[in-house]
C-alpha cells in the first residue's frame, strides 16, 4: 500500500512503503516521486532466503538506474540504542538533502513502522500521533505500547543527562572571561593596528606617488628646457657669438661641433680635455639623437641634431648634480631614459638588465599619456615609480623609490602597536582575573539553584548579595522561578483547553486567520434530558458529573485521532481529518462513537452505585467538505470547522431522540464505512436546509462483533432507551425547524430494516 509521504519542516519528503514484488515497478514508483536515495530494510540478512533473493534483485535494479542505495536489517538497527540512533541520524541527514524513500520487506513492516515512528518522536510528536502519521489510522495497541516504552526510556535518559549535580563546566567563567578579554583586546588592537597601518600606508603611498610624479615632472621640465636651450644656442657658439656666456650658463657642455669646427668648453680641466680626441671621435659616429658614451672612465651624453648637423657632448656627472639638487633627498632615485628604454643617466647604479624589463620604464614607453605612476616589483623588491615623458627626442624621466624604505616608519609604528597590545593584554588579564572572582561565587549559587529548578523545585533560598548586574540577575532569577511556576500551571491548564496540534501551532506562532477546504468527519453528541437531571442536583454535583462524563468521552475521541472542537453546554463537537487526513476518518469517528457508548455504560454503572441518575447520549456523524482553520480576531482565535456538513451533523444528532437511537450517521458517512459496521437504514426524513429527504443509518456495532446488539430493539433494551413509536411518529410529523418526516414511524422487529415509517 502506498503511504502518504512524511513531510518535515525544512526537509524533503520521506516516502515509505513495503517494496513491490517487481523490482522494476519499485524503480518506476521511486522515479515518479523524484527520489534518488533509498534505504532498504529487511528482517535479517540470510543468504538463500526468498527475502534475501528479492532484496538483492531490487538493490541491483535500483543501483543500475542511478539510485543511491543503503541496506540495513531491523535486527542490526534495533540491536543497541547507539545503532538505532545512528540509523536515524543517517536517515535524517539524507532527508535534509533530497527526497528519500524507506522501503521495507513485508516481514519487516512492523519493525520498520516502529523505527519510522521513533524518527517522528524526535520531531516533537506524541507516540500515538507519530504512529497515526505513519499508518494513517488508529494505531495498533501493541505497537503503540512498544513506542511509549521507547519514548519513556528516551525521556528518562534525557532527564538523566541534563540533571547531573556533579557535572562540571568544561570552561569556568574565569577562563572564559580571560579568553574573552584576550580575544577582545587582541582582536580590537590588531584590527586597529592593521587598519591604521593599511590606511597610513595607502595615504603614504598616495603622497609618495604624488611627490614622485611631481619630481619627475619638475626634473623633466628642467632637463627639457636645458637641452632645448643648449641645442638652440649651439648655432651661436659655432658662429663665434657669445661663446663665453654659453659655456658659463651651461657648465655641463663639454664641446660643440659641426663639420670640421669644434668648440670646447674653456672651463674644462686639462685632464678632461686630454680626452678631446676621443670625444670628437665618439661624437663623429652615427647614432641616435641622444646617446650615452663612456670615454676614459667618464660618462658623457651625446646630443645629435640631424637637421643642423650639430653634435653636443655633455658631462653626465654635472647633469646628475642638477638631478640630485632638485630631488632634495637621497631616498628617491632618477633615470633618464630614451625612447627605446635605454638608460642614459641614473642617480643609482644602472640595472644589469634592459630598461624594458623594468615595469615603470616599459609603461612609460607604451603609455599613450606623458606621465603616470604605479607600484611594481623588480628583481625581488617592491618600488613606487612615476614617469614624465619629455618633448625632446623621446626622452623620459623616471623617479622611483624602494617601498620598504619609505614604509619603514609605517612598519616601525606597527611594531610599537603590537608591543602596546601585549602590555594592554597583560593588564586586562590581571583585571579580569580579579573581577572574575567577584562573579564566580554568585553565579555558582545561581547554577545550583537552576539545577533544582530543572528538577521541578521552584523554591530557591538564594538572595542577592551585590547591587550590580549579578545581584539584578539573582533577583530576576527569583522572579523567573516564580513566573515559571505560574507558567507550568498555565501550560498544564492550557493543555486541557486546546488540542495538542493547536497548542503546538500556537507555541510556534503558526496560528493565522483563514482556512482551507478539507473533507472531514464531523461528530456531535448531546445528553438527553440533562436539564431536568441538573434541576434536581446541586451545582457542584452537576459539574462533577459533567466532568466525569466529558473525561470519558473525550478520551475516546483522542484515542481514535480526533480533535475536540468545543463543548456546547453538555454537548461535544469533534472532527477527524481537519489537521492531517487519515486513511479513513469516518471509520475513526464511528469507532469513537461506539467507544463512547461502551464508556457511558460503564460510567452509568458507577453513577448507579452512587445513587446518581444515569445519562443517555445521542451521537450524530456526517462526512463532507468544510472550511477548516482559524476563526475569530487577531486577539482571539479558535480552530474550528464550518460549513453545511457541520450543520447537517448537528441535525443528525438531534434525530436520535425521534428514532430512539444513540448513534446516527449520514448516507455520505455510510459510504465511507460500508461493511465495517453493523448499521440499520432508517426512514428518510426531511431536514431543514436540505431540499431532498435524507437517509440516515443507526450504528449497532462493529462488523463481526457477536457481542454487539443485533437489532434496534436489543440496542434500546441494553441502553435503557424508552422508545414510544406513537410519540416518535408525532414528533416526526410535527412541523419543526429540525426535522419533518414524510412517513409515519412504525415499530420494528429484530432481523429486518428498522424503524420504517
Amino acid at each position: 500500500m502506498i503511504r502518504n509521504p512524511l513531510e518535515f519542516k525544512n526537509a524533503f519528503a520521506l516516502f515509505h512503503r513495503t517494496w513491490f514484488d517487481d523490482a522494476k515497478e519499485t524503480q518506476e514508483f521511486l522515479r515518479l516521486q523524484g527520489v534518488r536515495r533509498v534505504f532498504l530494510l529487511a528482517t535479517v540478512e540470510k543468504p538463500g532466503s526468498p527475502e534475501y533473493t528479492q532484496l538483492n534483485s531490487l538493490r541491483d535494479v535500483l543501483e543500475s538506474h542511478g539510485f543511491a542505495v543503503a541496506f540495513a536489517t531491523v535486527e542490526s538497527v534495533l540491536a543497541r540504542p547507539e545503532s538505532h540512533k545512528r540509523f536515524l541520524s543517517v536517515l535524517n541527514s539524507s532527508l535534509h538533502k533530497e527526497a528519500t524513500a524507506l522501503l521495507y520487506s513485508p516481514a519487516a513492516q512492523q519493525d520498520s513502522i516502529y523505527i519510522l515512528s521513533t524518527l517522528l518522536l524526535g520531531a516533537g510528536l506524541s507516540p500515538a500521533r507519530a504512529l497515526q502519521r505513519i499508518v494513517g489510522e488508529y494505531p495498533d495497541q501493541v505497537l503503540l505500547r512498544r513506542l511509549e516504552v521507547y519514548a519513556a526510556e528516551k525521556n528518562k535518559r534525557k532527564a538523566g543527562n541534563t540533571s547531573q549535580p556533579e557535572e562540571r563546566p568544561r570552561f569556568t567563567i574565569r577562563t572564559k572571561l580571560l579568553l574573552m578579554a584576550a580575544g577582545v583586546v587582541v582582536t580590537s588592537l590588531t584590527i586597529v593596528t592593521m587598519l591604521g597601518t593599511f590606511f597610513f600606508k595607502k595615504t603614504s603611498e598616495t603622497m609618495i606617488q604624488e611627490y614622485n610624479l611631481s619630481l619627475a615632472r619638475l626634473i623633466g621640465l628642467q632637463v627639457q628646457s636645458d637641452l632645448q636651450n643648449i641645442v638652440y644656442r649651439s648655432d651661436d657658439v659655432l658662429a663665434g657669438r657669445g661663446e663665453a656666456d654659453f659655456f658659463k650658463q651651461n657648465a655641463s657642455v663639454v664641446l660643440v661641433r659641426s663639420g670640421a669646427r669644434t668648440v670646447i668648453n674653456p672651463e674644462i680641466s686639462e685632464d678632461r680635455t686630454a680626452a678631446r680626441e676621443d670625444l670628437i671621435a665618439a661624437s663623429s659616429r652615427n647614432g641616435p639623437d641622444v646617446e650615452r658614451a663612456v670615454v676614459r672612465g667618464s660618462e658623457f651624453l651625446i646630443l645629435r641634431s640631424p637637421s643642423k648637423s650639430t653634435t653636443i657632448v655633455l658631462f653626465a656627472s654635472r647633469l646628475l648634480d642638477a638631478f640630485r639638487t632638485t630631488r632634495q633627498t637621497n631616498l628617491f632615485q632618477l633615470y633618464l631614459v630614451d625612447r627605446q628604454g635605454n638608460f642614459l643617466l641614473s642617480t643609482a647604479e644602472f640595472p644589469t638588465t634592459s630598461g624594458r624589463e623594468v615595469p615603470i620604464v616599459l609603461q612609460m614607453i607604451s603609455s599613450p599619456v606623458d606621465n603616470g605612476s604605479r607600484r611594481y616589483e623588480f628583481q625581488g623588491k617592491e618600488y613606487l615609480g612615476s614617469f614624465q615623458t619629455l618633448n625632446f627626442s623621446g626622452l623620459g624621466i623616471v623617479s622611483f623609490v624602494e617601498a620598504d624604505r619609505v614604509f619603514e616608519a609605517v612598519y616601525r609604528i606597527q611594531k610599537q602597536n603590537f608591543k602596546i597590545t601585549l602590555i594592554v593584554l597583560a593588564i586586562a588579564f590581571l583585571g579580569v582575573f580579579y573581577f572574575s572572582s567577584t562573579l564566580t561565587g554568585p553565579i555558582v549559587r545561581l547554577v545550583s539553584a537552576m539545577r533544582r529548578v530543572q528538577k521541578g523545585d521552584y523554591h530557591t533560598d538564594i538572595v542577592p548579595k551585590t547591587a550590580d548586574e549579578v545581584g539584578i540577575l539573582t533577583s530576576s532569577f527569583l522572579s523567573m522561578t516564580r513566573g515559571l511556576e505560574e507558567r507550568e500551571k498555565i501550560k498544564d491548564a492550557f493543555g486541557r483547553f486546546v488540542h495538542e496540534e493547536v497548542a503546538n501551532m500556537a507555541m510556534h506562532g503558526e496560528l493565522k486567520l483563514g482556512g482551507e477546504q478539507r473533507r472531514v468527519a464531523i461528530f456531535f453528541s448531546d445528553l438527553r434530558n440533562f436539564t431536568g437531571i441538573a434541576e434536581k442536583m446541586q451545582p457542584e454535583q452537576v459539574v462533577d458529573m459533567l466532568n466525569q462524563y466529558f473525561s470519558a468521552m473525550v478520551e475516546c475521541v483522542y484515542e481514535t485521532g480526533g480533535v475536540v472542537d468545543k463543548y456546547i453546554g453538555d454537548a461535544i463537537m469533534a472532527h477527524w481529518g481537519a489537521f492531517r487526513p487519515g486513511s479513513n476518518d469516518t471509520k475513526n469517528a464511528v469507532e469513537a462513537a461506539i467507544r463512547m457508548r461502551e464508556s457511558l455504560v460503564r460510567l452509568n454503572q458507577e453513577f448507579a452505585r452512587r445513587g446518581q441518575p444515569v445519562l443517555r447520549c445521542g451521537c450524530g456523524i456526517n462526512t463532507g467538505d468544510v472550511i477548516a482553520g482559524q476563526i475569530g480576531s487577531r486577539k482571539r482565535l479558535e480552530y474550528t470547522v464550518i460549513g453545511d456538513a457541520v450543520n447537517f451533523a448537528s441535525r443528525i444528532e438531534y434525530l436520535n431522540k425521534a428514532f430512539g437511537t444513540d448513534i446516527l450517521i449520514s448516507h455520505d458517512s455510510m459510504r465511507e464505512v460500508e461493511g465495517m459496521f453493523h448499521a440499520v437504514q432508517l426512514p428518510t426524513v426531511k431536514i431543514r436546509g436540505k431540499d431532498e429527504p435524507q437517509i440516515v443509518f443507526a450504528i449497532l456495532g462493529r462488523a463481526g462483533d457477536e457481542s454487539a446488539p443485533q437489532t434496534l430493539d436489543e440496542l434500546r433494551m441494553r441502553l435503557g432507551i424508552q422508545f414510544d413509536a406513537e410519540a416518535a411518529r408525532k414528533e416526526l410529523h410535527a412541523p419543526s425547524d429540525q426535522i419533518l418526516s414524510d412517513r409515519p414511524a412504525q415499530g420494528s422487529d429484530s432481523g429486518s430494516r428498522e424503524a420504517r415509517s
